[in-house]
């Protein structure tokens, strides 16, 4: 019977983390998966996997098989194999047999990364166009045969980039710039062992995003360096407008501006704080989040008007709710009953909703309908 396997992180800044598997028939926990592989109780903080929640789970984990099962079929015998970088080493679990292997001590390696890439007979790396459908097949590439080709491990350290086969063996080495090293970037690949790092800055609110391109080989000379700065827009159908218009929800909208999003930018680096965060996130969503709290008014009006004029009580509650739930709110308050008719009181003239016995206006009774002969009382 299959099962599924979830990687559970406890949310510690230092924390770890474990593996749990349930059974897709029965939806029972089966057991867990920690450094010393199956067991049926839940790993102790010593057993589980040591990973750092910032990055989790970009640049710690890799799924091996979701990875390269697109490739060919040379690479079936790897259903089920997750890389994990943790505490160290970089580590291959393989879920269907619920073993854990240590694939190379890495005590210098911040981040592990799935490539897909080809290294040529005279070290020269350029991407992969077709994987070969065997094992022991090599292509050749003007001219110059494929030694490696396929699915790699890019370890980045604070010095280098390693390439790995999924073996855990280094098969080519990158030295990264000094003023790189304490960088976080991503990296491309650009052919004849040239590498793009693309630097993210963030800053004011004017222009909060800086990109910068830095064109390097695998000796760590700098060919070329280039600022690009991505101003703010706001235009209508850009940036959190889409989500707002489709979603004018402020109970959504005030916990992924207070909460969500200054957590996500302080966890990946972007901010060093939560208030710094939180000032960040409200200049980039302040426009959206001022369309949405201004639907979610007009329809407490409507629904306080509403809630007045048929005389219905829990007023502030039903306010505060559709508010909070904004257009959906409205419409699910319109429908959740039948509104009774509202025609003039005869005492007062004023209009009264028939649900009751009196006038809720000047508190006399409502007239009984004439008998007409036809009425059967039981």
């Amino acid at each position: 019977v299959p099962t599924v396997w979830w990687l559970i992180h406890d949310g510690e800044s230092d924390g770890s983390a474990w593996f749990e598997g349930y059974d897709m028939q029965t939806k029972l926990r089966v057991g867990y998966i920690g450094r010393n592989g199956f067991q049926l109780e839940k790993p102790s903080s010593k057993d589980r996997f040591s990973i750092p929640s910032r990055g989790f789970p970009h640049s710690c984990v890799v799924d091996v098989w979701n990875q390269s099962q697109y490739l060919s079929s040379v690479y079936s015998h790897l259903s089920g194999r997750m890389v994990l970088l943790a505490g160290g080493q970089l580590l291959t679990v393989d879920l269907q047999r619920r073993t854990v292997n240590v694939l190379r001590e890495s005590s210098d390696a911040v981040a592990v990364l799935p490539v897909v890439l080809s290294i040529l007979s005279d070290g020269t790396i350029t991407k992969t166009t077709a994987p070969p459908e065997k094992a022991d097949s090599a292509p050749v590439v003007d001219s110059k045969t494929v030694v490696h080709s396929g699915l790699f491990l890019m370890i980045r350290t604070d010095r280098d980039i390693r390439l790995l086969d999924l073996d855990g063996k280094e098969v080519h080495r990158f030295v990264m710039p000094q003023s790189l090293h304490n960088e976080e970037f991503m990296a491309y690949f650009l052919g004849a062992n040239k590498v793009l790092a693309q630097i993210d800055r963030w800053r004011s609110r004017s222009n909060p995003r800086r990109t910068k391109f830095v064109w390097f080989d695998n000796q760590g000379s700098i060919e070329k360096e280039e600022w690009v700065d991505l101003p703010r827009t706001v235009s209508f159908m850009s940036g959190r407008w889409p989500v707002a218009l489709s979603a004018p929800l402020p109970a959504i909208w005030m916990v992924g501006t207070v909460f969500i999003g200054p957590h996500n930018y302080v966890r990946f680096g972007r901010r060093a704080s939560y208030p710094s965060a939180l000032v960040a996130v409200l200049s980039n969503t302040w426009p959206a989040l001022v369309f949405v709290n201004a639907v979610g008014l007009v329809c407490a009006w409507l629904c306080y008007r509403r809630q007045k004029r048929y005389a219905q009580p829990w007023t502030w509650l039903w306010v505060v709710t559709v508010f909070l739930f904004g257009l959906p709110g409205l419409v699910g308050y319109l429908t959740y009953r039948r509104w009774p008719p509202l025609p003039p009181c005869p005492s007062c003239n004023a209009l009264a909703p028939r649900d009751r016995e009196t006038c809720h206006a000047c508190g006399q009774p409502f007239p009984r309908p004439t008998l007409e002969g036809i009425e059967i009382f039981a």
